[in-house]
Formats: structure tokens, sequence, C-alpha cells
């Protein structure tokens, strides 16, 4: 009857002890366990005329109810009574038997909570879900430290579409560093190579025993042992089809070294560093690439390149509805075109690249709130290479970048990245 005259939007308050234990005078909840809620009633400290008094009675308990109605309402002027109750009720603690029960109702009151932000909060002024606890953005190589020291005010909605600012700067990582050098000499590995005139190959085989496993062992005629010991880290076969025309194929690994292979370069022996024209900064596993060059007079040629994989967040990412954090990997795709010419002693490489990301930007990722799109990116690339005496040699290179994200979200259209390495 009661919950009728209010239209529902009605809280009965009950008292508990400073432990949160009910009052002995208070009613308990009973049939009215949807609309009831307690708050401190037993041993309020009262102050009447500079003496300090301790009190009992729910008298003291239902006025913190309403002084926390007033100031919901005050604080979120946009929330109908309707809201308050609910809020009121929902987030309060707990007690006693889990969940509403016919003593407590939905427990003891707890301004704090009901003041922070309830259900998955958004982006204001889009649609864009926004979890409080997710990354909102990992960084690649490329980006170095620049995420884990930036800031970025903005405010969100929770699902009474009550304003929050937020600094998600909190919430941005940075990518781990590229471990070159272990990679380079750390990992236990042998390299194999064959050349037959027309064709060439090479692997590279993990030597540690900790291979993946391979389920079709009996298939390729290896014992469970073997198999696990000769597991394939990065396979290349370049074949020269006719005098004109090579074609490469490679398995896990870029394109780079076989368009090198393909040209004739001399490349300089570099344990650690890439050459810049090859190297785009993203954390990147390669499934599959290929190239296919033709010469074009005595010291001309053209290559076509192109490359499958993916790309790995540079830092674990935290999702509210996964358990763990984990990186990611999404697709990426590169197709080049380059031309390379001999001057005598001197090698020069002139080549464009085109890369596809799925759903990072130069290996970013970023959060789904901000538009969660890929990337376009071209670069332009330089390359010479000098023998300037015998057993000397001087090697250049350049790349220039410019990146275009996929519009849409926080992501302006037409936003551009400009990028520039050199080695």
């Amino acid at each position: 009857m009661l919950a009728g005259a209010g239209s529902g939007n009605v809280i009965i308050v009950g008292s508990v002890d400073s432990s949160g234990t009910i009052s002995d005078f208070s009613n308990r909840a009973g049939s009215a366990s949807q609309y009831y809620l307690t708050a401190l009633g037993s041993r309020v400290a009262v102050y009447i005329g500079g003496q300090g008094y301790q009190i009992s009675g729910t008298s003291f308990s239902a006025p913190q109810v309403s002084g926390a109605v007033a100031l919901l309402a005050q604080a979120f002027p946009t929330l109908s009574a309707t809201d308050i109750v609910e809020l009121l009720l929902v987030t309060a603690q707990d007690v006693g038997v889990a969940g509403i029960d016919d003593i407590y109702g939905y427990g003891v009151l707890d301004i704090s909570r009901a003041f922070a932000p309830r259900g998955t909060t958004r982006l204001a002024g889009t649609d864009s879900a926004m979890p409080l606890g997710d990354t909102s953005a990992t960084g690649s190589p490329a980006m170095g430290d620049a995420l884990s020291t930036a800031s970025l005010s903005t405010v969100v909605l929770d699902r009474y579409r009550r304003a929050y600012t937020v600094d998600l700067g909190n919430t941005m990582r940075g990518a781990a560093i590229s471990d070159r050098l272990r990679g380079a000499v750390g990992s236990q590995g042998r390299f194999l190579s064959a050349n037959a005139g027309n064709a060439s190959l090479a692997f590279t085989v993990d030597g540690s025993g900790q291979g993946a496993g391979l389920d079709a062992a009996s298939q390729l005629r290896l014992s469970p042992v073997d198999a696990e010991a000769a597991r394939v880290l990065a396979a290349r076969i370049a074949l020269r089809l006719s005098p004109k025309v090579q074609l490469g194929l490679t398995f896990a690994e870029s394109p780079d070294g076989l368009v090198a292979q393909l040209q004739g370069q001399d490349r300089p022996l570099f344990l650690v560093a890439p050459l810049a024209a090859g190297d785009d900064g993203v954390f990147r596993r390669t499934d599959m690439s290929f190239a296919l060059r033709r010469t074009l007079g005595p010291s001309w040629g053209l290559t076509v390149s192109g490359e499958s994989g993916q790309a790995i967040s540079g830092a674990p990412v935290e999702q509210y509805n996964d358990r763990i954090a984990r990186p990611r990997r999404d697709l990426v795709r590169s197709f080049g075109l380059a031309l390379d010419r001999e001057f005598g002693p001197l090698q020069a490489v002139l080549g464009l690249n085109w890369m596809s990301e799925e759903r990072t930007v130069l290996g970013g990722r970023f959060h789904d709130a901000f538009g969660g799109g890929g990337a376009e990116t071209l670069f332009l690339d330089s390359a010479a290479s000098w023998q300037f005496a015998d057993g000397w040699r001087l090697v250049g290179s350049m790349r220039n970048g410019w990146t275009f994200p996929d519009g849409g979200g926080a992501i302006a259209r037409g936003s551009r990245i400009y990028s520039r390495a050199w080695s």
C-alpha cells in the first residue's frame, strides 16, 4: 500500500549498529524487503546545546537516507526519483544472508558506492562503451614511451548518464622494449642453407628442444622427440624461373632479406640493428611472404613483394570481459615495389611499401571507444651501398612514412602520422 502511494519510489529505513548488525528496536524488512534499507541508528553521536549524547532510534537512520537522496539530486540533477531510489538500494552493502533478505532487505546504506559510476561507462557524446578498467591504448616500439607518460582527460557517462571526469592516461601502456640483442645471440637455434644453381634454401631451426609439438609427426616419419627438436622457426626458398625472373617465398620471415637476396645486395651483417628501410617499428609475426624480381637491362631490376602476418600489441591488454591481460594479435599485410640499379661499386634502391593494418595504427592498439579501426601507411624507402675500397663498404638507408588511421569514434577523419627512420 505504501509502495503504491509513492509510485514505487519508497525506501523503508531500519537501524543497524556500528558493526552492521540489525538493532534490537528496529523492525525487520519482512515482506517489504524490496523497499528496505538500513543505516546507523544505534548509539548515534548527537550534540544538543553544546553537550554530546549517544541516542538510538530509527529516527536517526531515516534522515541519513533522506540526506543521501538530497546529495544525489544535487550532484546529478538529471536523475529521476526512480533512479535515486534504485541507486541507493542496489549500491547498499550486502549483509546478512546473501542478496535481498527478510531482515536487512538490500543491506546497509553506502553513499560512496552510490556516487561511483554504475554499469558500463561510455565516452560522452558517443555510443562507444569505455569500461574504466579497460586498457585504453597500447603503444608500439615506433611510439617510444609517448603513451606511458601521456595524460588524457575526458568525460564518461554511466548507465544513469551521470558524467564523470577521468584521466585515461592511467590506462595507457607503453610498448615493451624490443630485446634485439637477445633475439640475435641468445636463441638456441641452427641455421641451415643450401645452394643448387637456380635454387637456394635456408632454414632457422629451433635447437632448444622446447618446440610447440607436431601432431602429424608420423606423417613426417619422425618420432615425437625428433619432431619437437626439428621445429622450423623460419624458412626461405629462392628460385630462378628464367634468366630474367626470380621468385622467392618465405615462412615466418619478412620479405626484406628475400628482396635483398634477389637484388644481389651486399648487405652489412649487423646482428642487432636492421636497416631503416625495412623497419616499421611494429611488433609483428610474419606468416608468409613472397618476392618476384625481373631484370630490366644489364643494371636495372624491378621487384614486387608482399607479406601477410599479425601485429602483436606491445603490452598486455586488459578488458573487462577477459579474465587475464594478454597481448592481442591483429591482421597486417604489406605490398612493396622496389627499383634497383648498380653503378659499378655503387648499389642503389628506391622503393614504395604499402602497409594495411586491420586493427592497429603503426602497431599501436587503441580501444574500440576511440574508433577501434586500423590504418593505411605508405612508406618511401631509399638505400645505397658503396664499396669504396677492398673489404670496406658504406651503407645508408632512409624511410619516410605517412600513416592514415581509419576515421571514426574519437579519431578525426583526415588524421595523419608522419614518421622517419635512417641508418
